[in-house]
């Protein structure tokens, strides 16, 4: 990962932009959670408390120090404040959550608080324990501050006076604030008395009761600001036990020894002679939280001590690269809140987004002459198409493809970079990818992955939107690169109780679907046939059940878009993108759908829907009472004729035409006869199907000896199966 930093680290100084620096000795508080904040006294005693919104408390900055989560001035208080002997925690829960769906009014939550007070007792804190140490050491070093950090100082000196660990101050802070529940509003009440009498965790921060006049309060993002600055300036020592504190030396292992430290060591990027950083830091990314930035370990690797390549000596970086490092990484994916606390602007959805799958994975793009330009070109590699009614990847990705072709006209070969950052497991991330194009062939590869989503017929899909009331109807998604592996990576399954429904398993990774769209040949036409076979072999029991909704949906409308069942939302949403892709592979692969709609297979595939339309027309007509019709229903077979030989046709198409052959005969002899309602809709199918004949006949031959379809045939006859008919509007 360190290579990729170096690269934008260099980016950002070549064009004069001045990077944010997060210091490694400050966290941002985290802007997922409402905040208690507690408003100090100079004595160190809680005088009065607020709720902080997630937006204030994400911009906050706090110090941490030791292993038990203890940090200054914010932290998390472990739970419970309040406990109970008899009461179950589960029942006070469930009833704090049934009254928060409808807030009755802030007095009736002060009686309701009162009660829980008077059978509860103070639970004693069993964390903090470094909340005083921390304030110790941050005394001594905010002497030399500025004005600017005048509350803050105040605070730690008030803070001081107070043991946070000890019992005394748990039963004044959980007392005092049930007392003061009149002060908040009936939401803030609720979740006052949540934080108070269950297990919840309370996140707090610190603040100073009596404000000096002119002067910013500690809970406010310029504070923050001042005091990451101060530590830039600075570079105080960590505030931790094992830094500040002395320990005696650790007894070394038999051969695990390290061994003394050169008298010289250079740094790897700029070649100087520099000394060591005693750790890399971990910058708080945007989604991923804390990452590092490098690590090694050289524990389980003894060899690295016995080279003297220990610790940070396996790459010798200075402190001064290091920090450029973590400040690059910060600028262009940092977390949010704490980019815009720091005078920055924020990254996500700029120049860094999540991608979709099991496992996160941060992908970081930027231009390389202006690392920092407003054009989104993440969402060319992360957009995908979510859902059936939404905008797809063509209509969100519109403005940036706009923008690639005023900067082609103008810089065609300025790069690109991207990267992504993924996890490995909960605490460990890694590189993932790596790559680095012109603007031209982003340009290029963007417009072939259009045209290649347009190679393909239109296949109308219906959808009934509960939200609006109204019916939705789709032809086609254009579906994003990451699509390639959101479709292909699940496995379809039928039901005869649940219908359809999907699992996960990994058959092509991110990377896989970035060389589909970007790589060019070979790599991308050896993908693109991969990507085929695997959506041919999970997606064919979607694809059958999709063909039947087609033929059903004008009789039994209401029934097919209300009840999920039979063909689910995100199973119609699939099908679209997976039809697309298909002719995105199809196009890759040098097949396109103005020649091979009139070959014999795609043909194939129509007289299958028509025989389905046909068959359908006849049960609606033949097999059901006109009471049934009235009401919409069709007294059909689960599985309609073409229905019926589709997976025969995929593997052996001349079989597939000779069982259709056999029983059509009655329907086909029906439909020339029938003269009553709606013949006429008899007539065109059966028109329809006589146009598909002379494709299919004029290679009988050839097709007898075909015993199994290869991959772009089996495409291009599901194409035809699932394609909308002529009449189906």
């Amino acid at each position: 990962m360190l290579n990729e930093l170096y690269l934008a680290a260099a980016a950002l100084e070549r064009c004069d932009v001045k990077p944010i620096e997060l210091h490694p000795h400050l966290d941002p508080m985290g802007k997922n959670a409402l905040v208690l904040q507690v408003l100090l006294g100079a004595d160190g005693q809680p005088k009065r408390f607020s709720v902080l919104s997630k937006e204030v408390a994400g911009t906050l900055m706090r110090i941490p120090g030791g292993s038990d989560g203890s940090s200054f001035p914010g932290f998390n208080l472990p739970p419970p404040l309040l406990c109970f002997r008899k009461t179950p925690v589960e029942k006070i829960k469930r009833r704090i959550k049934a009254l928060q769906r409808r807030p009755p009014s802030i007095l009736w939550i002060k009686r309701f608080t009162q009660k829980l007070l008077a059978r509860s007792t103070p639970g004693e804190f069993k964390g903090l324990r470094s909340i005083s140490k921390i304030v110790s050491w941050l005394e001594a070093d905010l002497q030399n501050a500025g004005d600017e950090l005048t509350n803050l100082k105040h605070l730690v000196e008030a803070a001081s006076k107070t043991p946070f660990e000890a019992l005394d101050f748990s039963k004044r802070l959980s007392r005092q604030l049930a007392t003061s529940i009149g002060d908040f509003n009936p939401a803030e009440a609720l979740l006052v008395v949540e934080w108070l009498f269950t297990d919840t965790k309370v996140p707090v921060y610190l603040d100073l009761a009596d404000l000096e006049s002119g002067t910013f309060a500690v809970a406010d993002s310029r504070t923050s600001r001042a005091l990451n600055d101060f530590f830039l300036k600075t570079n105080p020592a960590a505030y931790d036990s094992q830094t500040r504190g002395k320990t005696a030396p650790a007894k070394r292992k038999n051969k695990t020894a390290a061994a003394e430290p050169p008298a010289a060591v250079r740094d790897a990027y700029t070649g100087n002679e520099c000394s060591l950083p005693p750790k890399f830091p971990e910058p708080k990314l945007a989604e991923m939280g804390n990452t590092k930035l490098f690590s090694n370990n050289t524990a389980e690797a003894k060899c690295f001590f016995r080279y003297g390549l220990g610790d940070t000596r396996t790459f010798v970086v200075s402190p001064e690269t290091v920090h450029r490092l973590s400040a690059a990484i910060f600028t262009l994916a940092g977390d949010d809140a704490a980019l815009v606390a720091l005078g920055g602007r924020v990254a996500s959805g700029k120049t860094c987004r999540l991608l979709p799958g099991d496992k996160k994975q941060l992908l970081v793009a930027y231009l390389e002459d202006e690392p920092l330009a407003d054009d989104r070109y993440v969402d060319v590699f992360g957009e995908t198409a979510r859902d059936f009614i939404g905008a797809d990847y063509g209509e969100k990705t519109r403005l940036i493809l706009e923008t690639l072709d005023a900067r082609e006209a103008k810089t065609p070969d300025a790069l690109i970079r991207l990267f992504a950052i993924g996890e490995v497991d909960a605490a460990n991330k890694q590189l993932r990818l790596n790559r680095s194009l012109t603007v031209h062939q982003l340009n290029a590869a963007a417009k072939a992955w259009q045209a290649g989503a347009k190679n393909c017929p239109p296949v109308r899909l219906t959808k009934w939107d509960r939200e609006n009331k109204r019916r939705v109807e789709k032809f086609r998604i254009v579906p994003g690169p990451m699509d390639v592996a959101l479709v292909l990576n699940q496995v379809w399954k039928t039901d005869a109780e649940e219908g359809l429904s999907s699992y996960l398993l990994e058959s092509l990774s991110r990377n896989d679907a970035l060389d589909i769209f970007l790589a060019g040949p070979p790599l991308q036409t050896r993908k693109a046939r991969f990507g085929l076979n695997t959506l041919l072999v999970r997606m064919r029991p979607v694809f059958a059940r999709a063909a039947m909704f087609k033929v059903t949906r004008q009789d039994r409308e209401l029934e097919w878009l209300e009840n999920l069942r039979p063909l689910s939302e995100k199973a119609r949403r699939d099908v679209l993108k997976a039809v697309a892709l298909a002719g995105i592979f199809l196009h890759l692969l040098d097949k396109h759908y103005e020649t091979f709609m009139k070959d014999t297979f795609y043909q194939i595939g129509q007289l299958l829907a028509l025989a389905d339309k046909l068959h359908f027309h006849y049960c609606k007509w033949v097999r059901t009472s006109e009471k049934d019709r009235e009401k919409g229903k069709i007294s059909a077979p689960t599985e309609l004729l073409g229905n019926a030989v589709f997976n025969t046709a995929l593997d052996n198409p001349a079989r597939a035409l000779r069982q259709l052959a056999t029983r059509i005969q009655p329907y086909k002899g029906w439909a020339t006869t029938y003269r009553g309602e709606d013949a006429d809709e008899a007539t065109r199918i059966l028109k329809a199907m006589s146009n598909c004949e002379p494709s299919i006949t004029k290679n009988l031959e050839q097709l007898g000896k075909v015993e199994h379809l290869d991959d772009i045939s089996k495409a291009q006859l599901m194409l035809g199966y699932l394609a909308d008919v002529s009449g189906d509007e």
